[in-house]
């Protein structure tokens, strides 16, 4: 018995840009929500007294490089995403596409009896 077949899966690169575009409006995002966290809550590390402002700009350095991992990988996706309706969009203007059934063969009309 053959293995059950998969699901056809319809690409459609007008949705890959519009996924590519939300992909990269979420990296700026999280890039700016780590520069406001870093602002912000790095102001008051420095006004607590020690060892609790050190611990707390320690836990701001971590958050920091947390959100810039999150925000350059978002990034990442939204490019490969982009790059994927590119070649999507690609092969639907230059694939050739086989005939809807098999030519039939041409016959010399003085051949058939």
């Amino acid at each position: 018995m053959p293995p059950p077949r998969e699901p056809d899966v319809e690409v459609q690169p007008e949705k890959l840009q519009a996924a590519a575009g939300d992909l990269a409006g979420h990296s700026i995002e999280l890039a700016r929500v780590r520069d406001e966290f870093n602002h912000v809550v790095g102001m008051l590390a420095e006004k607590l007294p020690q060892p609790a402002g050190q611990a707390l700009d320690d836990e701001v350095r971590l958050w920091w490089l947390v959100l810039e991992a999150m925000a350059q990988t978002t990034a990442a996706v939204a490019d490969a995403t982009q790059q994927g309706a590119v070649l999507y969009e690609h092969v639907d203007r230059n694939v050739i596409l086989p005939p809807p059934y098999p030519p039939q063969p041409r016959y010399d009309p003085r051949y058939i009896a």
